[in-house]
């Protein structure tokens, strides 16, 4: 049969409503944290991750099981997160089967969490109930490059110098460890 008649499947997208929201809730946040867990699958998805942390100047975790952002850059947290969820009050999980593991850290009460996944409610998963405000399911890669788009727009003035003094410190941390 001919190749073009197999096409790849298109991948959902945020729609507008819910990709601003939860940029904005990125933007109001003081203390996001990002768990990636194999949206390095799509290796197209690691530098607008990249893009997005640095414009937010906020930390990101990964699983092992992918190359889902540098390991050499100032953001990255390492692949425990214990000790930075009970000051995240923006949790953002992408592609993650078991974001965190619940009872070895509590979250802030009011801690925002937004999880994005081509299957966000784990339909096949037995048991799986990770709070969330938002569940959304799309292609972590184009919401990455949609996310950073959006907030570079919406963030005022103030929010840029917010982040860009976020990065500076992750950068500090990074060169004293």
């Amino acid at each position: 049969p001919p190749v073009e008649r197999h096409s790849a499947v298109i991948p959902p997208q945020l729609d507008v409503e819910n990709l601003d929201k939860i940029a904005l809730r990125l933007v109001e946040a003081e203390n996001p944290l990002i768990i990636t867990g194999y949206s390095g699958r799509n290796p197209e998805s690691v530098e607008p991750l990249v893009k997005l942390a640095e414009l937010l100047g906020n930390r990101v975790s990964s699983s092992q099981q992918y190359m889902n952002f540098p390991t050499n850059h100032p953001s990255f947290i390492g692949f425990g997160i214990d000790q930075y969820l009970k000051d995240a009050d923006v949790l953002l999980t992408v592609d993650c089967d078991v974001p965190y593991v619940g009872g070895r850290v509590n979250l802030r009460p009011a801690s925002k969490l937004i999880h994005l996944d081509s299957d966000p409610i784990k339909l096949y998963f037995p048991m799986w109930g990770f709070p969330a405000d938002i569940l959304a399911h799309c292609d972590s890669a184009g919401a990455f490059t949609q996310l950073y788009e959006v907030i570079k727009e919406k963030a005022s003035e103030k929010d840029s110098l917010r982040f860009q003094e976020r990065f500076k410190n992750l950068e500090k941390e990074y060169t004293e460890k």
